[in-house]
């Protein structure tokens, strides 16, 4: 495993350099690194329904899409930020998060992995974690609340409040907490330290130097993709109904436009993981009927899972069918 030095706070460039690292050196590496202002929206997730747009434009916040899914974050010079490359592994999530768990325990803060991809202390989230993977590699990152923000977080994400209601909260600030408090060093330090102590857990002894030739292509991505409203802000024309859901997994939004009790459009939103891209599944069901058979034989021959991790067709299948009805 190798070691990059990233110290760009711009977030489309960051996820670019990410995107570039997995698809083209492909070597198992680490980095740690932050943003200014940003929102990271998930893969999956619909803007217009996570912001607040009047406070996001007040503070001057950037909206940046990431590549993976899970649910809207808000980064900036208080928040550390970190990223694994390495070979697709079970229980992956848990398994990344340990070094940063254990580091948080050695200081003396009680730390621990909970849930679908947070790690906690005393019952408030600390970090969220999410993952992508490409054919031979997974990229995992992660975000780590050192302290304050002088932005109300509270205030400008707006998750859905199913979400809310599902973990027994009022608001997205009331379930999450700070570190510094609880630890003896600015961020500079701590950075540095965990940093560090991530090196050695993964005997990382070598430096990599991107080309000013790699710097350009990522660049390139930047531009191209993190930086261009088309993937930050999605397609969101006229649906006729929208339906939201949740299960254990995740919260869903399915938007939906129908001719006759044939689908046209369809757009299945949510703070959900899955591998494949989300576009890929709500091509199928276009010109498909709304009925139950119908969709499940769209369904047939796919790997829900690889689509949308803890839902099964029936489940995905059943609420295609309460969003037509409108229940």
């Amino acid at each position: 495993m190798i070691f990059i030095d990233n110290q760009s706070r711009d977030g489309a460039y960051n996820h670019a350099l990410e995107e570039y690292l997995i698809k083209n050196l492909k070597r198992e590496l680490f980095m740690i690194w932050q943003n200014d202002n940003t929102v990271l929206l998930g893969r999956n997730q619909n803007p217009y329904k996570e912001v607040n747009w009047d406070y996001m434009k007040e503070t001057q916040a950037k909206l940046v899409r990431r590549p993976s899914g899970g649910g809207c974050i808000y980064t900036d010079k208080n928040i550390v930020q970190y990223t694994i490359i390495t070979k697709k592994e079970e229980d992956s999530l848990r398994k990344f998060t340990e070094p940063v768990v254990n580091y948080l325990n050695e200081k003396g803060v009680k730390a621990e992995f909970t849930g679908r991809n947070d790690i906690i202390v005393d019952g408030r989230k600390i970090s969220g974690n999410a993952q992508y993977k490409d054919r031979e590699l997974m990229i995992h990152h992660g975000s780590i609340i050192y302290q304050d923000s002088s932005i109300d977080i509270g205030k400008l994400l707006t998750p859905a409040k199913l979400k809310l209601a599902k973990k027994s909260l009022t608001s997205v600030k009331s379930r999450i907490t700070s570190l510094k408090s609880m630890m003896n060093m600015d961020i500079a330090m701590f950075i540095e330290e965990l940093k560090n102590y991530i090196k050695n857990y993964y005997h990382i002894n070598e430096n990599y130097v991107l080309s000013a030739d790699e710097l350009e292509k990522v660049e390139e991505i930047r531009k191209n993709k993190y930086a261009n409203d088309e993937w930050t802000y999605g397609r969101y024309g006229k649906f006729d109904k929208v339906h939201s859901f949740m299960n254990d997994a995740c919260v869903m939004d399915i938007y939906l436009k129908e001719k006759n009790n044939v689908i046209e459009d369809i757009r299945i939103d949510g703070d959900y993981f899955g591998e494949k891209a989300k576009e890929d599944l709500e091509n199928i069901f276009v010109g498909v009927k709304l009925e139950k058979d119908d969709l499940e034989r769209a369904l047939s021959g796919i790997d829900m899972s690889e689509y949308i991790e803890g839902i099964t067709k029936d489940e995905l299948a059943e609420n295609i069918l309460k969003t037509k009805s409108g229940d």
